[in-house]
């Protein structure tokens, strides 16, 4: 099985995962670790192959299961899984609504602001693999750091769940239902 094979069969396997609810277990985000990894080893060729077939609801998830990623480095102390968060967002190209990016984009740099990781660095690495949509885009929320000010930004906040941090949307200051992200 070649790369692009397995990235496409991981791609199909995630497709075909309810993630309406936070998943139980890190398999998915494992599932996640694979493909990122495969795709970023890919030739020119095919990694754009394995961008243009990306469809709505795969992109969703993906950035979905790259914000649980964001939440394992910093749960884990391990700033490989910010490579893997930023790569779903190098992948997926900003293709369908950059804002739902940019929010999830922002809890990545919380995430590396926590492990004292300078993002722009990782995001450096990752330039070659960027078209020039996403290497603007990418500049337009990695341009200074933020830190907390970035899950303001993208009205988030950081809650103790069992010991491990998570991203939730933030508290209404009206205490009004439903006004989260």
């Amino acid at each position: 099985m070649t790369g692009l094979d397995e990235c496409n069969r991981i791609f199909e396997e995630i497709s075909g995962t309810s993630l309406r609810f936070r998943p139980k277990t890190k398999a998915p985000i494992q599932l996640l670790r694979t493909a990122m990894e495969r795709a970023e080893g890919l030739p020119a060729a095919e990694f754009k192959a394995l961008r243009e077939s990306i469809t709505q609801g795969l992109s969703f998830k993906l950035m979905y299961l790259g914000t649980l990623a964001a939440e394992e480095a910093a749960n884990t102390r391990d700033a490989s899984w910010l490579r893997i968060t930023l790569l779903v967002h190098v992948l997926e190209n900003f293709k369908f609504d950059f804002r739902e990016n940019f929010l999830r984009l922002y809890a990545a740099e919380y995430a590396a602001w926590r492990l004292g990781v300078n993002i722009a660095d990782v995001v450096s690495t990752l330039e070659p693999l960027m078209t020039t949509h996403a290497r603007e885009l990418f500049a337009n929320v990695f341009n200074e750091p933020h830190g907390q000010a970035a899950l303001q930004l993208a009205n988030l906040s950081v809650i103790d769940a069992d010991g491990e941090m998570r991203f939730a949307p933030a508290p209404d200051p009206f205490g009004r239902r439903g006004s989260a992200a």
